[in-house]
């Protein structure tokens, strides 16, 4: 071997040697980001799930079962299986506890969408976009009692911006969040996932902002509902028969959570239960955490009208060890109040729909605001008229 060959080695194993152990100590430094578990007992109103995520019948690494361990793992409450246009009846059953909702991620020429609640086989739609035109206009969506927008902003963006035809979108979408990164947010997630895999992964998360816009976009005129979505495949091709299955279920699960607050508990009856979760979802009644940056269970978020004053009140209540959580209040679509603390009271007489985004002030390999919490829409008032459908084909 020659010796210029030799030293160019050694050197690419010191340079490896050196930014590993850099790493560790990196990674070791950073503190732990949970908050102290100061809840009161579990609300059996209020659950929390994961929704979005794919197994080996479409283009996922694993079963089933292995999405029910990964919930296990994570505490949640229930999941939301949604494989590539499977068309078949959304099913639910009780998997070791979890409530497993068996639904369908289906590819329209418009983009992809989440149909929940598809009570019968439906045909196949044409995929030619003139052929899409020619049918009965979202014939389909009938059959489901919820349908969201999947990546709205993402790999394979909606055409369809006044989102007229669809219940709501997804504000999150894990595997979107991962593509859409720079060269530094990298470099921060490659030092810490090796040693801290959950903070590598947290490095990647930022403010769904081209998603939030087309939420406030549309909500002045439509009431639209928001999910957020984990997308977990747990695979990385590298060639057509060999993968790596990261990010792994139990990594993707913990990260983004669909917190909901249900009209009634849940019964263990796993249809009668699946119903309460879209029913929550149609209300717009939860928010989106991330979860590795605290458990958002005891998060509270809720706004409450006086008549006689004409005015509505944005009331957040965060858990009492939280010291670095900005709070942002949203009305039309512009943030009309900010305040850094864990108890917040803020009222206006303005019309609007409102919003509320959460942040935490938190240190990975460098200090900055990470969205912990995001709501959708918290209020539809002054709801003009529907806006017309673009013509499904048009770009």
């Amino acid at each position: 071997m020659p010796s210029r060959f030799r030293r160019r080695i050694r050197t690419a194993a010191l340079v490896v040697a050196v930014w590993t152990l850099a790493a560790a100590i990196v990674a070791g430094a950073v503190p732990d980001l949970a908050l102290p578990d100061d809840r009161a007992p579990r609300e059996r109103t209020r659950v929390v799930g994961a929704v979005h995520m794919h197994t080996v019948a479409s283009d996922g690494s694993g079963s089933v079962d292995d999405l029910v361990d990964a919930a296990i793992g994570n505490e949640l409450d229930f999941i939301v299986v949604s494989d590539h246009n499977s068309q078949l009846p959304t099913r639910y059953e009780y998997r070791r506890g979890v409530l497993v909702i068996l639904a369908e991620e289906y590819s329209s020429p418009r983009g992809h969408m989440l149909l929940l609640g598809m009570d019968s086989v439906r045909l196949g739609e044409p995929d030619s976009l003139d052929l899409w035109a020619q049918q009965t206009a979202h014939r389909f969506t009938e059959e489901a009692q919820l349908t969201f927008v999947s990546h709205p902003s993402g790999k394979r963006p909606w055409r369809d911006r006044t989102l007229s035809t669809v219940d709501g979108i997804e504000i999150w979408n894990a595997d979107s969040e991962w593509r859409n990164d720079g060269v530094v947010d990298w470099l921060e997630a490659l030092t810490l996932l090796p040693f801290r895999p959950e903070l590598g992964m947290l490095a990647l998360v930022d403010r769904p902002a081209e998603n939030l816009a087309l939420l406030d976009s549309v909500l002045p005129q439509r009431a639209s509902r928001a999910t957020c979505a984990v997308d977990a495949h747990a695979r990385i091709p590298i060639t057509r028969d060999v993968l790596i299955p990261f990010p792994s279920y139990g990594l993707t699960l913990a990260l983004i959570h669909q917190h909901l607050s249900l009209a009634e508990p849940f019964t263990g009856d796993a249809e009668a239960d699946a119903k309460r979760v879209f029913e929550a979802l149609a209300r717009g009644s939860g928010h989106c955490s991330i979860g590795v940056l605290g458990d958002a269970r005891s998060v509270r978020i809720d706004v409450e009208a006086d008549a006689s004053a004409r005015s509505r009140e944005v009331r957040v209540d965060l858990p009492a060890a939280t010291r670095d959580a900005r709070i942002r209040v949203y009305l039309g679509g512009v943030a009309a109040h900010e305040e850094v603390t864990n108890q917040l009271r803020w009222a206006t007489r303005e019309a609007g729909p409102l919003r509320v985004e959460i942040d935490r002030n938190v240190r990975l390999v460098r200090r900055r605001w990470l969205p912990w919490v995001v709501t959708g829409s918290l209020g539809d008032a002054r709801m003009d008229e529907t806006p017309k459908p673009e013509s499904p084909g048009e770009p």
